[in-house]
C-alpha cells in the first residue's frame, strides 16, 4: 500500500501527543457499524466526543498535509 510510508510517518511525527492515536483498519477482515467506505485507502479522523461522526480525509496524501488536517480539527 503506496499511503502506508505516509501514515506511519504522521504516527512517528505526533507521536508525543498522549490524546491521539493513529490506526489502521483493515475493512475487509473488520466490520465497523455505519462507517461507509467507496475506496481503499480511506482516512477518517474521530474526535473521542463525537465518535459517531467521523471526518473524512479528503485532501493531498502527504504526511504534511495529513498532520496538517490533523491539528485542524484536533481539541
Amino acid at each position: 500500500m503506496k499511503l502506508a510510508p505516509t501514515y506511519e510517518s504522521v504516527a512517528k511525527r505526533l507521536r508525543k501527543s498522549p490524546d491521539l492515536r493513529i490506526a489502521k483498519i483493515d475493512l475487509t477482515e473488520n466490520e465497523i457499524e455505519g462507517l461507509r467506505i467507496a475506496g481503499y485507502p480511506t482516512i477518517y479522523f474521530y474526535l473521542k466526543d463525537k465518535k459517531n461522526e467521523p471526518i473524512e480525509y479528503m485532501g493531498d496524501r502527504t504526511e504534511r498535509s495529513i498532520v496538517n488536517f490533523i491539528k485542524e480539527h484536533a481539541t
